[in-house]
C-alpha cells in the first residue's frame, strides 16, 4: 500500500517532527547540500543512499520516506520521538557573533567536500594561531 503524498510532503512530516524547522538543517542532517534538498522539495531529485542512511537513524521507515510505502515507522521504534540535537541560529545568538554565524550559515549550505575544506582550514588556522601564542611567549 502507498501513502499518496509527495516527497517534499513526506520530507516536511519527518522535519515537523525532529523538530528541524528550516531545509538547511535537513541538509545539515543528511550531509548534502541545501541545493541538493530544494531538488528534493522540488521533485526533480529522489532521495539517494547518504540521506537515506542518515534519516535510517531516526523511527521512520525508510521505504515510506522514500517513496510513501506504508508503514511510515519502523517495527519497534519508538512510540514518542525525541527532536534531534540540530543547531539552529536561534540557540547561538548568546554565543555567537553575526560574523560566527555567517560561517556557519555558509557551512550548513556548503556541499560536503565544501564542508570537509571548511573543517581543514579551521584546523590549519587553529594550529596557526597556537603558533602565533608560542611565539609571543618565547
Amino acid at each position: 500500500m502507498q501513502d499518496m503524498n509527495t516527497l517534499k510532503e513526506r520530507l516536511e512530516e519527518v522535519m515537523s517532527e525532529l523538530g528541524m524547522r528550516k531545509s538547511s538543517e535537513l541538509a545539515s542532517y543528511c550531509g548534502v547540500s541545501a541545493s541538493l534538498v530544494a531538488q528534493w522539495f522540488s521533485g526533480t531529485t529522489k532521495l539517494g543512499s547518504k540521506p537515506l542512511k542518515a534519516l535510517a537513524k531516526t523511527r521512520f521507515n525508510i521505504e515510506w520516506i522514500a517513496d510513501g510505502t506504508l508503514p511510515k515507522y519502523r517495527a519497534g521504534a519508538p512510540a514518542q520521538v525525541e527532536a534531534l540535537p540540530v543547531a539552529t541560529p536561534e540557540v547561538f545568538l548568546v554565543y555567537a557573533t553575526k560574523r560566527e554565524l555567517s560561517l556557519l550559515s555558509k557551512f550548513r549550505e556548503a556541499t560536503h567536500s565544501g564542508m570537509e575544506l571548511i573543517e581543514t582550514t579551521a584546523d590549519v588556522a587553529e594550529k596557526d594561531g597556537r603558533k602565533i601564542r608560542e611565539v609571543k611567549r618565547g
